[in-house]
Formats: structure tokens, sequence, C-alpha cells
């Protein structure tokens, strides 16, 4: 298949941002159809700023939307504050993953408000036996300021019933993502390295379960109940219909605003969602960083042996599958 167009990636989005909630255009709430708009340009503009995002793997590009979408995020180029997700191409695969603003976007759909604050080593903290924070003497003239001035990060959990939790992540862990960042001690790591690590701290305390998350809602709850979203794009309960009239002498010519090559990316990649799902199953460690390694992995494959298909998949293929996949979730 050739490349994808920005706008092509776009309307990819829009049409898997209405099925993967279980619905098609024609029945979709008003409010869905809002944010599958709001979607389709952002990706698009995703795409603009990042040409390499054309020549993703549609089964890829498919699990990275549909991710996004099923999670009811919107991505943004660099520097959108407004944005609440990743979309990237990064070691031929696609990133589609939340970012700090999306994880606490998710953890108030779980009912649950999160803030950091960043500890310097003037700072004198005490941890319970569980290791949450139960005091803290912050030394306000010294605030850190940079990342050797940095001992960790406090992650204030406030649930709905009253219960408020203070885990503590060390700077020892943040910095073994660090490590793992393809950036390193470069960008953002030197020019604003608290600000990181308030970042992932709150990713580490998400994968520790300690962070609920949950999908930002898309459809009122006053809606009619579509049926469970799931990974793949499903059609919705089929409501009554009259009897079908016949059939025109020819069929009119598609649209030119919504290109083909979006509804044949979409068939192309779902026979392969169950595969990268599969092989993101034998995995550990963040959702998104396996789902990324995964779609990775099937890029890489699918460039090596571009006649690769899924009914055909042996148990031997499967499994270097996976170890594609584990040797790129340990550069993630």
């Amino acid at each position: 298949m050739s490349d994808f167009t920005a706008d092509q990636i776009g309307t990819l989005a829009e049409r898997i941002a209405i099925r993967v909630h279980g619905y098609q255009p024609e029945t979709a709430p008003i409010a869905l159809l809002g944010y599958a708009a709001a979607l389709k340009a952002a990706c698009a503009a995703c795409a603009t700023a990042l040409p390499d995002l054309c020549r993703a793997q549609p089964p890829a590009l498919f699990a990275a939307l549909s991710s996004i979408a099923r999670n009811g995020l919107v991505p943004g180029a660099a520097g959108d504050k407004t944005a609440t997700a990743y979309l990237y191409l990064q070691n031929r695969a696609v990133v589609g993953k939340p970012n700090p603003l999306g994880r606490v976007r998710m953890a108030a759909a779980a009912g649950v408000d999160v803030s950091t604050f960043a500890v310097g080593r003037a700072d004198s903290l005490e941890l319970n036996e569980d290791g949450d924070v139960i005091g803290l003497s912050a030394d306000l003239d010294k605030r850190p300021t940079t990342w050797a001035d940095l001992r960790g990060v406090i992650v204030t959990i406030c649930a709905a019933s009253g219960v408020v939790r203070r885990v503590w992540v060390s700077a020892g862990e943040i910095e073994v993502r660090k490590r793992r960042s393809s950036s390193g001690d470069k960008g953002p790591w030197s020019t604003d390295p608290v600000g990181m690590s308030r970042s992932k701290a709150l990713s580490i305390a998400v994968d520790r379960g300690d962070v609920a998350q949950a999908p930002v809602p898309v459809v009122p709850l006053s809606a009619v109940a579509p049926v469970q979203p799931v990974a793949l794009p499903v059609a919705p309960v089929a409501a009554p219909v009259a009897a079908p009239e016949p059939a025109p002498e020819a069929e009119a010519a598609p649209p030119q605003d919504e290109p083909e090559a979006a509804e044949d990316a979409a068939e192309d990649a779902a026979p392969w969602a169950a595969v990268l799902a599969r092989v993101a199953g034998e995995l550990q460690g963040d959702e998104g960083d396996r789902n990324t390694a995964a779609q990775g992995a099937l890029a890489e494959a699918l460039t090596k042996a571009p006649h690769l298909a899924p009914e055909s998949l042996t148990v031997a293929a499967f499994g270097r599958l996976v170890e594609l996949a584990r040797e790129r979730l340990a550069l993630l």
C-alpha cells in the first residue's frame, strides 16, 4: 500500500472513533460525532507536522488510533498544552498513548484527582511501612530546579470517597525511565528536568496501579447505550429499518473528501489487531509501552516479509514477534 496522506489519516481516525464506541455515523450521538471531528482534525495536524506517520504500516496505525479513540483522548503536536495524547512514529512503531494531561483526565474519569510535588534534597520526609508519605518538611527557599537537586516526587491521589494517598516515587525510579527515554539527557530532560520527572512519576504511579485510569467519556450518559467499547470496530445493535428500496441503476461516486484509502486501511489492519493484542499480552509493563513495542515488532516483521498474513502466522513466527517486541520494550 502507498503512503497515507495527512487527510486520510484524519479520516481513518474519525471513522475509528465512531466505530470503536459501537456506532455507525448515521446512529452516533452528536457528542460522539463532535469528538470524532476533533480527533480527525488533530490526527491530520499531527501527520502534517510529522510526515513519518504517513509511512506507517496500516495495522500499527490502526491500533494506535483505536487506543487513543477508545480512551477518549485527542493528540497534538509538540507544545500543544490542550492535547491529551501522543501520536508519533518511533523506530517504525506508531506511538499512540496518553500524555501526562491525558493520564490526569483518565484519573478524573475514574473518580480520582491527582497532583505531583517535586521534593528536593534539602527537604525531609517520612514514609510509612507501605511507602506512602506521612510527613514532609519542605525548604521553601531551596526548591529543586535541576536533576541534581531532585530527591523524588510525591504523587497525591484524592479519591471521591475523601481518602487521600501520597505515594512516593524516588529519583532512582525516575532515572530508570530517564535512561530508557530516547532523549536521555537532551531535549526536555535538559531544559526542564523537574517537569519531566513529575510526568514520569505520574506514569510510574499509574503503572503501579496507585492511580486509577478510565476512558474519558465522549458519549453522554443520557444517550442510548452502545455495545461495550472494544479495540476493534464493531457494528452497533441493529435498529428496526424500513423495507429496502430498489437499488438505483448506478451508484454515485464516493465523495472526494472521504478517501477510500482510509476504509481500505481499516480493513487491512483489523485482522492484525488480534495478533497485536496477543503479542502485547505476552509483555509486562505500561500498557502504552507494551502496545508500542508490539506495533513496532509487527511493523519490522512486515517490512522484512510484506506478504505475511495473520491467518498463516505460525507458532514460531508469533514467538519471534514476541522476542522483537521484548527487545523494543527494553528501549522504551
